[in-house]
């Protein structure tokens, strides 16, 4: 029961199950998203602050809320197996990947699909299979899977898009995210031929010269009008406490001759060739040519040279030992390792041939060969083999060389890859060859710059986190030092990027190309003018001020969870020095020592097989002739009882880095068992808050309760006050979630069944499930105003009938194990107590009343705060729902209105349909605002669930007992 409340509760329907540590942004965040009239949001936080974490906390309470709900992700190739991987060990969620793994599609929760799936046709965006879609960064997807994602985006009822550089300000990039995300204010634009941005900052620009006078508060305002109200952005400023610093040196060495000649035979030939127009890519050419002479030699035997200049810069210093980049490399490299021989470091090559210049002279330098200095490397996507597939393979091998320590060394083409973190690793990155793009440098800065582990502690205690050390290498006198200076202006090497709009985009290429072409230093000065002006949005609104959401009310909103008591009774204490995750998990503990040493369920500590240093738990059943006593355990398989265990672990501390998805429980085993982690959403979990639930219902039940004698361990608490007296013990919760949701009536049920084609009762079921998720939306807001709660009392006989026990008293009688060591749990012992059955009753009864009695209390504070949130949800709602029946009012009128070649009748049934789906929303509109405007009373109706009662004398164990 107390698992029960506090997912519905305190763990915000389940999202705080995940495994993770929730920080103050992102328990906003989630909230902000649940609790909306609609799950349809662009999560944008700058990079490293775990956009994917919110959105695994987001799926996991829509799964928990919904056991049938399904997920379709799309996503970058490189970030399956991230994805693959945090889904089951953080997320809890079954996960197929489209093409791979065909025999899991049905039982997957969440779809997993490649932007090659769906350009092919092989994979379809279906709606009406998936509740919610995702897609992880847009940027990354080619534009035209991208134009089918917004062709289908706004017919799922749930969609959340991932990215920290949506790049708001441009206006074409901003009136796809919002068709996306405002599809039925989209389809007004459309029926109107209508400029979206241009219809959206109208309805603002209403909303803040105060068309809706008093009527509206501020934050109703900019909920229901406002162009970011579904666009979350939290930013390192803001949460800065929570990540490393940065340390930034620039290295800058005098080059030896052989290697000044080859930048300035290079350069001519590019100045040359810019003068022709030819279309080479003359960037891109001075880039390698600044790199090394390897580089500038495997670049140079592909072009055509009619001055030989590009020749004679390939062969300067042919056969000269000397390079004066890899000095300065060396250098840096004994100063970090003569502070830490095992640190970890990344180092930014630019290119395969700097990488196989540079691999064997490190090895050699730093012990001989490439034993004594292991080394990872990450190609250049494409150079390193013809098939994606097996470069992909190939990287995950030697990410995972580096991250299990083997390689001390990894070394980077300067392609990035959002999702490549590497902030578990390593603190320090090296450009060798800094790449001449602002956006690359931050990309690549930013796989170490993260949210890390145990950064929340050190945060909320205000202690430093240390600092990720970033080196840049430069030759004195170059076009790559007058691009690192115009690099430096921006801050990026500092700080991180705000997104930019096409016109600042524009901007800073032109002057880091003046900076690199012409000489000229004022592109210094105007960069850091541009960068002391950026405000880090990327979008502005009218209603800004208005916004109910800031950084100060998400850490008030951390700082109530991590306040808030844990719902009771706690079989094991929380300490005073717990946050919630701490206090969640340790209770979970207790409960888990008490159904082991119930005998309910075999609780045991294990190893891994292979890995001794690998420590978990399982859970089974006692023995084969109790299989399945006292319920199944759901999820797992129960068809071999000698090797039937399930594997997890519950504190989030114990999680691997990266976590681990399997262990090797038994020998011989192939692939390991699933290790799960136990918490709110795992279906393990799950299926064992369901099944005690029920276990209690049926043996504990008010109606005949049958009085126990109960043997506790001697130096049990309770004994101190109640030892040998009889006491009466009852227990339930409320959860206003519960409330009966609406439904449609058979009336408008038949609307859909009597539709004369497939495709129109595909359209109207549509409709239906859309509207199912507007009462679940709601179901989800009213938990968040008024939370679920639980409820224990006890009551001791005396010659006077059936007495309250004190709260602290009461709480001690359900403890069945103490926090003693070595303490012994509660057992059935002896002889009970006879009570005659009036005596039975009045002790229920008076039991019972004290747990309404406390459900009444509650309930009332609740509703006093409640009536003001209520009449904001109801005018937003109120206007949403006018958005959506406007919409399809436009889309018949447009029916009506236009001419086509289609034939009368198959016109005059486009046009039936069409009233049909606006009838429908009409009734699904007005079905969602009675609900709300009856929800007081529905709620002041309610009363308790009762988990149970039960009659006792406490007794110490003793030889007759």
């Amino acid at each position: 029961m107390r698992r029960r409340v506090e997912a519905a509760g305190l763990a915000i329907g389940g999202a705080l199950g995940v495994a993770a540590e929730p920080y103050p942004h992102q328990v906003a965040a989630v909230r902000r998203v649940l609790t909306d009239t609609q799950v349809r949001h662009l999560l944008a936080d700058e990079v490293g602050l775990g956009k994917t974490v919110q959105a695994l906390m987001i799926l996991n309470a829509l799964r928990w809320q919904n056991p049938a709900h399904k997920a379709v992700i799309l996503l970058p190739n490189r970030l399956i197996d991230q994805w693959r991987r945090e889904c089951w060990t953080r997320g809890h969620c079954k996960v197929s990947v489209f093409g791979e793994d065909a025999q899991r599609d049905d039982e997957a929760w969440v779809r997993l699909v490649r932007p090659q799936s769906i350009r092919s046709g092989e994979f379809r965006l279906q709606p009406e299979r998936f509740d919610l879609l995702v897609v992880d960064e847009p940027q990354l997807i080619p534009a035209e899977v991208m134009e089918i994602v917004e062709r289908t985006a706004g017919d799922f009822r749930q969609f959340l898009l991932l990215s920290a550089t949506p790049g708001l300000g441009d206006p074409a990039k901003l009136r796809r995210i919002m068709a996306m995300l405002e599809p039925d204010r989209a389809a007004i634009a459309s029926a109107k031929a209508h400029d979206l941005p241009a219809l959206l900052d109208d309805i603002e620009a209403s909303a803040a010269e105060g068309e809706h006078g008093n009527s509206m508060l501020p934050d109703t305002v900019w909920r229901t009008f406002s162009i970011s109200r579904r666009i979350l952005r939290s930013t390192r400023a803001e949460w800065g406490r929570y990540l490393p610093q940065r340390r930034y040196d620039h290295v800058s060495v005098g080059p030896l001759a052989s290697e000044r000649e080859r930048v300035t035979l290079g350069m001519d030939w590019v100045g040359n060739v810019r003068q022709q127009g030819a279309r080479t890519d003359t960037w891109r050419a001075a880039q390698v040519i600044h790199r090394g002479a390897a580089s500038t030699r495997a670049y140079a035997s592909g072009q055509a040279d009619a001055t030989g200049l590009l020749a004679r810069a390939a062969a300067a210093g042919a056969g000269v030992p000397g390079d004066s980049r890899l000095d300065a490399l060396l250098d840096i490299l004994c100063g970090i390792w003569h502070q830490d021989a095992d640190e970890q470091v990344i180092i930014v090559a630019g290119d395969n041939p700097s990488i196989d210049f540079l691999k064997p002279r490190l090895a050699r330098y730093f012990g001989g060969d490439s034993r004594s200095l292991p080394m990872a490397e990450l190609r250049r996507e494409g150079e390193a083999s013809d098939s994606e597939e097996a470069d992909i393979r190939a990287m995950d091998a030697q990410l995972a060389a580096f991250a299990r320590g083997e390689a001390r060394v990894m070394l980077l083409g300067e392609w990035v890859q959002a999702g490549l973190n590497l902030h578990h690793f390593a603190r320090n990155i090296i450009f060798y060859a800094t790449p001449w793009d602002s956006d690359v440098v931050d990309q690549l800065i930013g796989r170490l710059d993260r949210l890390r582990p145990n950064g929340l502690w050190r945060g909320d205690q205000g202690r430093h986190f240390g600092r990720i050390r970033v080196w840049t290498i430069s030759q004195e006198g170059t076009a790559e030092e007058r691009v690192l200076a115009g690099l430096e202006a921006l801050g990026v090497f500092e700080r991180p990027l705000p997104p930019l709009s096409p016109e600042d985009a524009l901007t800073i290429d032109g002057e880091l190309k003046g900076l690199a072409f012409t000489g000229e230093r004022d592109p210094v000065r105007r960069l850091s003018a541009m960068a002391a002006g950026w405000n880090g949005t990327g979008l502005q609104s009218r209603l800004s001020r208005f916004s109910p959401y800031s950084a100060a009310a998400a850490q008030a909103l951390y700082d109530g969870l991590q306040t808030s008591p844990m719902p009771g009774p706690l079989v094991r204490s929380t300490v005073e020095a717990d946050t919630f995750t701490s206090a969640s998990e340790r209770a979970l503990r207790g409960w888990l020592t008490l159904i082991e040493r119930s005998d309910t369920f075999a609780v045991d500590h294990r190893r891994d097989r292979l890995d001794p240093d690998v420590r978990f738990m399982t859970i089974w059943y006692r023995s084969k002739p109790a299989m399945f006593d006292p319920f199944q355990i759901a999820g797992v398989e129960g068809n071999n009882w000698m090797t039937g265990h399930v594997p997890f672990i519950t504190a989030r501390r114990h999680l691997a880095q990266p976590p681990r998805m399997t262990v090797n429980t038994d020998e011989g085993e192939e692939g390991g068992r699933p290790l799960r982690f136990l918490d709110h959403g795992d279906e393990v979990h799950d299926s064992l808050v369901d099944g005690f639930l029920s276990y209690a219902g049926t043996n504990c039940s008010p109606s005949q309760p049958q009085p126990l004698q109960v043997a506790l361990d001697p130096r049990h608490p309770l004994l101190a006050t109640c030892s040998g007296k009889v006491l009466a013990l009852a227990a339930g919760w409320s959860d206003p979630g519960e409330l009966a949701m609406p439904a449609f009536n058979s009336e408008t049920l038949g609307r859909m069944a009597t539709a004369p084609t497939e495709a129109q009762r595909a359209a109207l079921a549509g409709d239906v499930r859309r509207a199912a998720d507007w009462w679940l939306a709601d179901q989800r807001w009213l938990r968040d105003h008024i939370s679920a709660r639980s409820y224990y009392t006890a009551l001791v006989r005396s010659e006077n009938g059936w007495t309250r026990l004190p709260d602290e008293i009461a709480r001690l009688a359900f403890m069945p194990v103490p926090d003693l060591p070595d303490s012994r749990p509660a057992r059935l012992r002896g002889t009970p107590p006879r009570l005659a059955p009036a005596d039975v009753q009045a002790a229920c009864r008076r039991a019972l009343g004290c747990i309404v009695e406390q459900a009444n209390g509650a309930r009332d504070e609740a509703l006093g705060a409640f009536q003001e949130a209520l009449a904001s949800r109801i005018q937003v709602v109120t206007v949403e729902g006018g958005d959506i029946i406007a919409a399809k009012e436009a889309a018949l009128e447009r029916l009506r209105s236009e001419r086509t070649s289609v034939q009368d009748w198959a016109r005059e049934g486009q046009i039936a349909a069409a009233k049909r789906s606006l009838e429908m929303a009409r009734t699904a509109v007005s079905q969602r605002l009675a609900w709300l405007e009856a929800m007081p009373e529905k709620i002041a109706e309610m009363t308790p669930r009762i988990l149970g009662v039960v009659i006792m004398r406490a007794a110490p164990f003793s030889d007759e007992c």
